[in-house]
């Protein structure tokens, strides 16, 4: 009895419940069926958003972080929300160029799936992905869709933006 409490204070003292909070964020990204990205197509201003708030669970609030002075309306143009499983999401059309997104996954997910997600999602005819499958973009580099899949330290991210 005395070594199983040595034991469990040994784990708890050597971060067993960080590993426990890590291994959570383990999961595999969903593919949407044909019939749901029709929709969000459909009824989207913005389909990677919406596939998250389809599949994953919203935590806190929408952080606002800058409004638009372009336009003159006042209204926020950069803003970003996290979702369930350590996802986040960053919105921002503050420029000229077009609506820049950023969804950074945590390191469990892997680019496989990003890019697997990035195929039903966007597929786009005039687009293609070059040798090492992280630059999906518009085959003659004109103005169009770009995605790109990126590794940090801590993320796998997704972003992309259309624009010229």
């Amino acid at each position: 009895m005395k070594n199983n409490l040595i034991l469990i204070l040994i784990l708890v003292l050597t971060g067993f419940n960080s590993l426990n909070a890590q291994d959570s964020l383990k999961f595999t990204l969903p593919i949407p069926s044909k019939n749901e990205i029709a929709i969000f197509k459909k009824t989207s201003n913005e389909i990677g958003y919406d596939y998250l708030k389809n599949y994953f669970k919203l935590e806190g609030k929408r952080v606002d972080i800058a409004k638009s002075v372009m336009l003159g309306d006042n209204s926020i143009c950069d803003w970003k929300q996290k979702f369930s499983n350590g996802i986040y999401y960053h919105f921002n059309n503050c420029g000229e160029g077009g609506d820049i997104v950023t969804i950074s996954f945590p390191k469990s997910v892997n680019e496989t799936e990003i890019y697997n997600l990035v195929n039903s999602l966007f597929k786009i005819s005039d687009n293609k992905w070059n040798k090492s499958k992280t630059k999906y973009e518009p085959k003659e580099g004109l103005a169009g869709c770009y995605y790109e899949i990126i590794k940090t330290n801590q993320y796998i991210v997704l972003s992309y933006y259309c624009g010229c």
